[in-house]
């Protein structure tokens, strides 16, 4: 995965000229809770003064739809499995004075596929009058940018984060494996040489998985964290009989 465009520490690249009123920012990537992305939706609803069934909250798992109007009924009625499966995210207003805000988080490419463009895309357009666009933009991208990962992450960093805590793991799982069976010299020099290596290239092929770019869950809720909560326990396991058996018999 690389940057869709020089987003920078500030957060989504600069705006560019799509259509006459129109003000468009990309990105990739975008960590938050649903509070926060709640948050975001009432930003959109109040620089655009939308009003009732003018903002539509419109989140897409495959052909299904579950739709929202208010940041309230977004957290009201929203489906856990929804923010787990969703395919694209996206939120729109329109006021009474022309002002018109799109939001889109949408995947263009499933984790599982490699290749070096990102996995997703986060695009914000702006309509309107032009005295009001930049005072609604900046407001809207303020409160955006609140979910943005670093540029590292969004640069790659989560495969290459993923690559390692699973190389990490292969070590820690060979010398468990090592002390608990006591195999020959030729056995423990492919357990710590070729378990790191395997794990490593599968940590890799996961980490758009492990660590997706768009992901909207609790705080300890992440994706990360609950295989974490599951693999930790297991090697801590492995490392604690293997260590018994060596000390004991």
């Amino acid at each position: 995965m690389v940057d869709m465009a020089d987003t920078g520490a500030a957060g989504l690249a600069p705006a560019t000229s799509a259509l006459p009123g129109d003000t468009v920012t990309t990105t990739n990537g975008w960590h938050g809770s649903p509070k926060l992305f709640a948050h975001v939706v009432r930003v959109i609803a109040e620089v655009t003064d939308a009003a009732d069934g003018d903002l539509v909250v419109d989140v897409a798992v495959g052909p299904d739809r579950e739709l929202f109007h208010t940041a309230e009924d977004f957290l009201d009625r929203l489906s856990p499995e929804a923010l787990r499966r969703f395919d694209s995210l996206r939120v729109s207003a329109t006021g009474p004075d022309g002002g018109s805000v799109r939001l889109s988080m949408s995947w263009v490419r499933p984790w599982y596929q490699m290749g070096t463009t990102p996995d997703t895309e986060v695009l914000l357009s702006v309509t309107g009058p032009q005295a009001w666009q930049p005072h609604a933009r900046a407001k809207v991208e303020s409160a955006l940018n609140r979910g943005l990962p670093t540029p590292f992450m969004r640069k790659g960093g989560n495969v290459w984060l993923s690559g390692l805590l699973a190389a990490i793991g292969g070590i820690v799982a060979a010398l468990g494996v090592s002390l608990l069976f006591q195999p020959d010299d030729a056995w423990v020099w492919a357990l710590f040489v070729g378990s790191p290596v395997v794990w490593l290239f599968a940590g890799l092929f996961a980490g758009t998985w492990l660590f997706p770019e768009v992901e909207i869950a609790e705080p300890g809720h992440r994706r990360y964290v609950r295989v974490l909560k599951f693999v930790v326990p297991l090697l801590a396991a492995l490392m604690i009989a293997g260590l018994s058996k060596s000390l004991f018999g």
